[in-house]
């Protein structure tokens, strides 16, 4: 394990009804103890401060720098730490889209109207955006991973996270493919095909058109193919 990590912690406080969301800031720089503590490099301190001095002045927050001699402790803390975090990104992800879904096949069993296409269309939204989300805050753990010189130590639960991704990424797309015709006969582009296409033969072009701007990594990267017994752990 990285040994020699040189370590911050910031504490702040938010009041009621002030609009600011650290955790969004502090996610791809460290970890959190709770939710208004967080554990940093030192060496990111310095952006940190000018990110909190630009806050309402409601904000309270202070910064703690960590004794040397905590920093295999810091080390075991932030391995921790950073593993959960894939796992409650996987883990969340997992169960808001279950749940549209469910509503989704609930919707299709009862097809007849424009207002169900409606919703429909809300319910594939959500689960994109759900998808979308999901790869953001695992990029930001791979951030603060490598910012903590971690990464070998958190590979494996960042890699499973990225294989669940993936999966919903093609299902997603497959799923736009199969219920185009549904909601729109005279449609034309990428979705508008009678039968889905066989999971692997999604390219990059197909999640490129159907997640936006987003890049296609966790689709393409090398870390997502896992072994027979690392799938086994996932």
């Amino acid at each position: 394990m990285a040994g020699k990590i040189n370590a911050t912690l910031i504490v702040y406080d938010v009041p009621v009804g002030v609009k600011a969301s650290p955790p969004d800031y502090l996610r791809s720089f460290g970890f959190s103890i709770n939710l208004s503590c967080w554990v940093i490099p030192t060496s990111c301190v310095p952006r940190a401060v000018k990110y909190f001095e630009k806050l309402p002045a409601s904000i309270c927050w202070k910064i703690v720098h960590f004794d040397s001699m905590e920093n295999e402790n810091i080390a075991k803390m932030a391995v921790e730490a950073l593993q959960k975090e894939a796992q409650t990104i996987r883990e969340s992800m997992e169960k808001t889209v279950a749940k549209a879904v469910a509503k989704l096949d609930e919707i299709k069993n009862t097809f007849q109207d424009e207002t169900k296409a409606v919703e429909v269309k809300r319910l594939q939204n959500t689960i994109k955006s759900r998808i979308k989300h999901a790869m953001k805050l695992l990029e930001k753990a791979e951030e603060a991973a490598l910012r903590f010189d971690l990464m070998a130590e958190v590979e494996q639960a960042y890699k499973a996270t990225a294989f669940g991704i993936q999966g919903y990424y093609q299902s997603w797309i497959l799923e736009k493919r199969e219920e185009a015709p549904a909601i729109a006969p005279d449609a034309e582009g990428p979705f508008a095909e009678d039968m889905p296409i066989p999971a692997e033969e999604i390219t990059a072009e197909d999640i490129e058109d159907a997640m936006g701007d987003e890049p296609a990594r966790f689709f393409q990267m090398e870390s997502v193919t896992l072994s027979e017994e690392e799938l086994a752990n996932v």
